[in-house]
């Protein structure tokens, strides 16, 4: 038992890591090398789903780690629903996919959301959620490095309203959203001023790095959720430091409101600080053929149209998935799958919170995830973002366990 336990302690930080950094870094990387990233990114979905497996089976003869919460039975009800919807646009329907192949929507959707989720019914030691974020940490800040320098040296730029950087394989958007983990993954130790034996300046350093991949990238929704963050960790620092506003939530502000043009400057970025120009023409852009503005009333129109069992996975107009987490979920499984996952997503946003407040070692995954929660109102789809299936799964076991572990001290 003891060489099982031994055996997760290092499975699960590896698990944790490449699936918060793993395909950033591989998207990147294949940027630089100017090769197709499709078999790669495939493959890296295979690896997590190998190492998910591991966590899983190290389980036996282990006791008192696998969480059985009645969260799974909302999971599995909810999957349920998916997978029969999936089987009937890819089966039965004729249904054509502009973003995907019906082979890589099964991958992802069984792959590399669905089945990866059974590792985390494993509850973690402290001292694997410590080393998940210690490597979590170093493969952001590897992964973020790659990005920019592929993004400013190795790849196009994408123009509109203003030039933003991206590569060709990593989006704006994507290459934002590894900024904002990277803050959150930097910030943490520093919030409750713990002791972290990779010192104080690589933390900095890493969450420079960060603001300034999320400034390059020039992506609205990945500035606006970092604010969002940064708030919500003044306010868990207002819960439990005596109504005291942590001081790096403030210096992280400060920098993210003042230093991260010059950040962004001094890493490349084009003029006229792209992101503000395009968060002052926020409304223009939405206005755009095939934006949010008319995606998202279309795709509602089209799920009032058929309540009950729902209408479908894309939006009839553009072929294409809402870009929203919880109309999606509406539109493909009705409106007792809709409300399911409305459900599920409170129920993990809460246990997050408590995760934060109660200053749990995991309070940096809570973070994400609400990072996550954020980005999925924002764009993704349910089928193919296993991160934030993963990270969703992980709030239950994580605050089952921080719970217990609060009843047996008090």
């Amino acid at each position: 038992m003891m060489t099982r336990e031994k055996h997760l302690s290092t499975l699960y930080p590896l698990f944790l890591g490449l699936t918060l950094a793993g395909y950033p870094v591989i998207s990147s990387l294949t940027s630089i090398a100017g090769i197709d990233s499709s078999a790669p990114a495939i493959l890296f979905r295979f690896v997590i789903l190998a190492v998910a497996v591991l966590v899983f089976f190290q389980l036996d003869g282990v006791k008192g780690r696998l969480y059985k919460g009645q969260t799974w039975l909302l999971i599995g009800a909810l999957w349920l629903m998916l997978i029969a919807r999936l089987t009937y646009e890819t089966g039965f329907s004729g249904q054509e996919f502009t973003y995907s192949t019906t082979p890589r929507l099964w991958i992802f959707a069984l792959g590399a959301c669905l089945l990866p989720m059974i590792a985390t019914a494993v509850i973690p030691d402290e001292a694997w959620i410590r080393k998940a974020h210690t490597w979590a940490l170093h493969a952001l800040m590897f992964a973020a490095v790659c990005a920019l320098g592929a993004a400013l040296f190795f790849a196009p730029v994408v123009t509109g309203f203003a030039e933003r950087a991206s590569t060709e394989r990593l989006a704006p958007i994507p290459m934002g959203h590894l900024g904002v983990t990277l803050c959150i993954v930097s910030l943490w130790p520093l919030m409750l001023n713990q002791a972290w034996r990779g010192g104080v300046a690589k933390l900095l350093f890493g969450f420079f790095l960060g603001a300034g991949t999320v400034i390059v990238s020039a992506s609205r929704g990945p500035f606006v959720i970092l604010v969002v963050v940064c708030l919500l960790m003044g306010a868990a620092g207002i819960h439990f430091r005596g109504r005291k506003i942590p001081k790096w939530t403030m210096v992280g502000g400060s920098i993210i409101f003042i230093g991260g043009p010059l950040v962004a400057l001094l890493l490349g970025a084009r003029s006229d600080y792209a992101l503000f120009v395009r968060l002052m023409n926020s409304g223009a852009i939405d206005a755009e053929a095939g934006g949010r503005a008319t995606l998202l009333p279309d795709a509602f129109s089209q799920f009032t149209a058929s309540p009950l069992l729902g209408s479908g996975m894309v939006e009839v107009n553009t072929q294409m998935y809402p870009h929203n987490f919880y109309l999606e979920a509406f539109m493909a499984t009705g409106i007792f799958g809709g409300f399911i996952m409305l459900a599920l997503v409170f129920m993990a946003a809460r246990c997050a919170w408590r995760l934060l407040i109660w200053k749990t070692p995991a309070g940096w995954l809570g973070l994400i995830f609400i990072q996550y929660m954020l980005y999925g109102a924002m764009s993704l789809s349910l089928y193919l973002e296993g991160t934030f299936w993963t990270l969703m799964a992980l709030m239950f076991t994580l605050e089952f366990a921080a719970r217990r572990d609060r009843q047996k001290t008090s």
